[in-house]
């Protein structure tokens, strides 16, 4: 998922490395908190039974360095264009039209 993340958003190295740490930690969280049978995996059981501890500090984290990270000019504000989502949104939509129009 991290991977992910900074792919799309094209992160800097320094960047990217605070993310993954950031999920790491998550990972961590969610194995303390969700995995009760002790295996080092979550099942679906699991996970439902103790969703409500999901929004822990690691979670948070998250959160924190996804928008320190895509506030790309320090205004402390961010929009579709700093989301690097600007062009995945006109890249779907040509698509779409594409299918429909038969082009």
């Amino acid at each position: 998922m991290a991977r992910e993340i900074a792919t799309r958003l094209d992160l800097e190295t320094q960047d990217e490395d605070r993310l993954f740490a950031a999920f790491a930690d998550w990972w961590r969280e969610l194995q303390q908190e969700l995995d009760t049978d002790g295996d080092g995996r979550i099942t679906g059981h699991e996970y439902a039974a103790a969703s409500a501890a999901l929004a822990g500090p690691a979670l948070i984290r998250i959160a924190e360095v996804l928008f320190d990270v895509t506030d790309t000019d320090d205004d402390q504000t961010i929009d579709v264009r700093s989301t690097g989502l600007s062009s995945v949104r006109r890249s779907t939509t040509t698509r779409a039209t594409t299918m429909m129009t038969g082009g």
